[in-house]
């Protein structure tokens, strides 16, 4: 799924996780998307990817290793035939996003395509946009290396663009009267931040409005924890306010 394990495209064939041979090969791979096109020398890929083994001694494995991930990425029906899928040049790798699609990268091409449109597109055409972007996300960047120094950067920064996308995405949709397109951003945004008492309390009213109190109530209580857990903090009185007029009726 995206982000949350990343999905990979060459020649609009998707690379599946049977396709790797090598664990190395398949995190080579993830560092580089990590860079978002910018390049990676070999010295910190290798140091990455063998952190205790001298660098002088690599130079063959590491080598070995590209070609591996060649062959995954590259099959041989297209070698030679429109670029590599991996360019190096003095001492750097980077990732050809002309060549290799990443859902990664698209997320991002939506946002910065949103920026761009703003200032001249109709909110109809931003919300689209905004909803293919958000669509594509559908977990925060590769879980499974939590722990990896090279991912937390990269998983901060895509997990607060997305945050932002969603904030953004509901207050051009309630804006524009699309309470529906409204609604569902607010879900998302507080299903993937139960501590953010901006969409608890939209969702409170929201909810109430259509008659659905026990789910007003549920948003309340499921904030509450969440704010107790994470932050060790209580909702607002703004907060505490609205579900106390709820809870009355």
């Amino acid at each position: 799924h995206c982000l949350g394990g990343f999905k990979l495209m060459r020649d609009r064939a998707l690379v599946r996780d049977s396709q790797w041979k090598s664990t190395r090969a398949k995190t080579l791979v993830k560092v580089l998307v990590a860079q978002d096109g910018h390049t990676l020398s070999r010295d910190v890929a290798m140091e990455i990817l063998w952190p205790d083994a001298p660098q002088d001694t690599l130079r063959q494995t590491f080598n070995s290793m590209l070609h591996r991930v060649r062959k995954v990425l590259e099959p041989e029906t297209l070698l030679g035939e429109t670029g590599s899928c991996l360019l190096q040049k003095d001492g750097v790798i980077v990732l050809n996003k002309d060549l290799a699609w990443t859902d990664v990268g698209q997320f991002i091409s939506h946002l910065d395509a949103i920026d761009r449109m703003k200032s001249r597109q109709k909110s109809d055409d931003i919300l689209e946009e905004y909803e293919k972007a958000l669509d594509l996300y559908q977990g925060d960047f590769l879980p499974e290396d939590l722990y990896s120094d090279w991912a937390g950067p990269v998983r901060d920064r895509l997990r607060i663009r997305y945050l932002r996308a969603l904030d953004d995405a509901a207050g051009i949709a309630q804006s524009s009267g699309d309470r529906d397109r409204a609604l569902r951003f607010y879900e998302k945004m507080f299903s993937a931040d139960p501590c953010n008492e901006k969409a608890c309390c939209w969702l409170m009213t929201r909810y109430q409005s259509d008659g659905r109190r026990g789910e007003a109530i549920r948003t309340y209580e499921r904030c509450e924890r969440a704010l107790s857990n994470d932050v060790d903090l209580e909702p607002e009185e703004e907060t505490r306010k609205l579900y106390k007029s709820i809870l009355e009726g």
